[in-house]
């Protein structure tokens, strides 16, 4: 004689109080899961991206800065910060108009209302002009930018200083070099947009740079740590124009490393000297 024993499948009604046994720990269970993966895969997430930018764009405080401008090797105003060891310690800060334009024609405007007499100043290595003007700050990772507020590319005010009031540039060779990195716009970079780098701003980038506002190769060592290039030509000339397929993509620059004040800059020829980096 067989005997043949069956079991019957759990039914569960939605209003009987309980589940039945199998059933119940088949819920939990993936209740169990569906809470965990709630905390795991956002705190995952969050984990992968990068650090939040602390890039700063101070909209709407203005302030007013005096100091000495020159167009060598970007539009920049020159402010003496302190001295030491009776030299003037400076710190540059590249020029930036509203919108997506660089400093030069706020360098235009101030050759403008120089007395025609005077012998032009500003296509020198150094000016010999000290300058006040009225803008607002963009600052990052020990960097700062100077954008001059809308309608105010006109200085508050502007002294013709003998040569010899002028604080000394700094400027040293530290020989040719291959570096890697990205070239970012400074303006956006350094705070007025985030995230400033990299294909998703790509577009921005490439706009901002044709303007004229200047261009700078970000380089990150094995820490982690950044230090930026700004980008010219082999003769100290813009290269925006040149170098606009590069933007925002890994790149190797070839050149001549310098120093200048403050600000590392590297003298390129895009044609030969930028390479994409696949």
């Amino acid at each position: 004689m067989s005997v043949y024993r069956t079991r019957e499948s759990e039914f569960y009604v939605g209003y009987h109080e309980k589940a039945p046994p199998a059933t119940g720990r088949f819920v939990r269970v993936v209740v169990g899961v569906i809470a965990v993966a709630c905390v795991v895969v956002p705190l995952g997430f969050t984990a992968a991206q990068r650090p939040f930018s602390t890039a700063t764009f101070e909209f709407g405080s203005l302030r007013e800065l005096s100091g000495f401008v020159t167009r060598d090797p970007v539009p920049m105003l020159r402010v003496v910060v302190g001295y030491a060891q009776g030299e003037a310690v400076v710190v540059s800060l590249p020029l930036l108009a509203p919108g997506k334009f660089g400093g030069a024609r706020v360098l235009d405007a101030i050759e403008k209302m120089i007395d025609p007499s005077i012998p032009p100043v500003l296509s020198q290595e150094v000016a010999t002009l000290e300058v006040t003007l009225r803008g607002t700050l963009v600052y990052h990772d020990g960097k700062t930018l100077f954008e001059l507020s809308e309608g105010e590319e006109t200085p508050v005010s502007v002294d013709v200083l003998a040569e010899g009031a002028l604080p000394k540039v700094k400027v040293e060779s530290l020989g040719r070099t291959t570096l890697r990195g990205e070239i970012v716009d400074s303006k956006c970079y350094f705070g007025v947009m985030k995230p400033g780098l990299g294909k998703p701003h790509r577009s921005c980038a490439i706009r901002c740079i044709s303007g004229g506002i200047p261009p700078v190769l970000m380089v990150r060592n094995a820490e982690g740590d950044a230090d930026y290039i700004l980008v010219v030509g082999p003769e100290r000339e813009p290269v925006n124009e040149r170098i606009l397929d590069y933007v925002a993509i890994p790149v190797e620059v070839e050149g001549e490393l310098e120093r200048f004040d403050d600000w590392l800059l590297i003298r390129t020829d895009p044609a030969s000297g930028i390479t994409p980096v696949r």
